[in-house]
């Protein structure tokens, strides 16, 4: 800055108008051409900031989908078992016209009483939203098939929840415990009577036509719910691969 001041001095003091001016234009020059590669570099670290942050937000996403990917096929795979045998109940059913209630009916109702509660891994992607982060997602195609892949994903969760509460918790199940009292009677009955053979005779006799209907409702809508939610769940698998695909393409 010393060297620079001299030489505007000499400048001045030797009237040098002109040179002084075009000297005093080429130091305007020399600083606004600093300023803009300093700023170059400052965007290029920002840059790069930016773009180291986005390799770890993409990451982790990725792995987030993976432990989504097992949840899913975990989930198919419980859902094919609800599925299973409420189809044999049925398809027995429909095969005699009556529900039989002995030991492997009442296994297999048994089993249906459970339900799988479907799990969202999203820990990556709700610090994303939370922290304002989503914009150094610069790809757009990534971004928004990524927020809609979880707007999706919460969806089904709701849905798959809804469906647990009311048709297994809050329907299935009751009518399935009415039974099992009218199965503990039978076998109260028969162990009395020492005659195991006639369990399905008597457990007949004690579940009315009414009882036997209702049982019958409460087994196809468990069905159906198994239904619903393997296509759901098939359907979200497939989205689930292609975000993966699209997230592991480079720019």
């Amino acid at each position: 800055m010393k060297f620079f001041r001299k030489i505007r001095y000499d400048l001045m003091e030797k009237n040098k108008t002109g040179k002084y001016l075009k000297y005093a234009m080429g130091e305007i020059i020399l600083v606004v051409t600093g300023i803009v590669i300093a700023l170059n570099i400052n965007n290029w670290n920002e840059d790069n900031k930016t773009n180291k942050i986005e390799t770890i937000y993409i990451k982790n996403i990725l792995r987030d989908l993976d432990d989504q990917l097992m949840s899913i096929e975990g989930q198919i795979e419980g859902e094919r078992e609800f599925f299973t045998i409420s189809s044999e109940i049925l398809n027995d059913y429909y095969a005699s016209k009556i529900l039989s209630l002995d030991s492997t009916f009442f296994d297999k109702a048994t089993r249906l009483t459970a339900r799988k509660t479907f799990v969202i891994n999203d820990p990556t992607y709700t610090d994303l939203i939370s922290s304002g982060n989503i914009n150094v997602i610069k790809n757009n195609t990534q971004k928004s098939k990524m927020i809609k892949y979880y707007q999706h994903l919460e969806l089904v969760e709701k849905i798959m929840q809804n469906n647990n509460s009311n048709l297994v918790d809050l329907g299935f199940c009751p009518t399935y415990n009415e039974l099992g009292y009218i199965a503990l009677t039978a076998f109260d009955e028969i162990k009395s009577l020492n005659q195991t053979d006639k369990l399905q005779d008597l457990s007949i006799k004690l579940f009315t036509e009414e009882k036997e209907l209702k049982m019958l409702n409460v087994i196809s809508g468990r069905h159906a719910v198994a239904t619903i939610h393997l296509s759901f769940l098939e359907n979200l698998k497939d989205r689930t691969l292609a975000l993966i695909k699209t997230l592991e393409l480079k720019d």
